[in-house]
């Protein structure tokens, strides 16, 4: 629950943490932030749904196939707000835009970054899916000894 706590707070407040620094300065902003805002229901599904799951583990005290499941829901559902989000032709403010080809260069390619981090954020998600059946058959197993 406290990464969820801390990516809710940072969702909300990413206009005012992330972008391109000068001089310990904020020059401009990553996200356009009316954006970001635009897709607050969904976020705060995933909130609610991980504060549930949250619960639910910590009621259960172990991992068992239902859970598992659960846990797959959630990260399925989890995984496709963000592919939605960060899909999103508008999310990136244009002047950070800007700025990254700078400093990067005119043939500096940010859908190559976005593909990255979708790759990263789907295979996190396919591991946790993964792990949470794992831990479920170990339980299994040691409920049949």
């Amino acid at each position: 629950m406290i990464w969820t706590a801390i990516w809710s707070v940072f969702y909300f407040n990413a206009d005012n943490w992330v972008g391109v620094y000068r001089n310990g300065e904020l020059i401009t902003p990553t996200f356009n932030q009316e954006v970001l805002v635009s897709y607050w229901l969904l976020v705060a599904l995933v909130i609610v749904l991980e504060i549930a799951l949250s619960i639910y583990k910590w009621r259960e005290e172990q991992w068992t196939v239902r859970l598992a499941v659960l846990n797959a829901a959630v990260q399925a559902i989890s995984t496709v707000v963000f592919v939605v989000i960060f899909t999103d032709a508008t999310l990136f403010n244009e002047r950070f835009l800007v700025e990254i080809n700078a400093i990067f260069g005119a043939d500096f390619n940010m859908n190559w970054v976005i593909g990255g981090i979708l790759l990263l954020v789907i295979v996190t998600a396919l591991m946790d899916i993964v792990q949470g059946f794992q831990k479920a058959r170990i339980q299994e197993a040691k409920r049949k000894i």
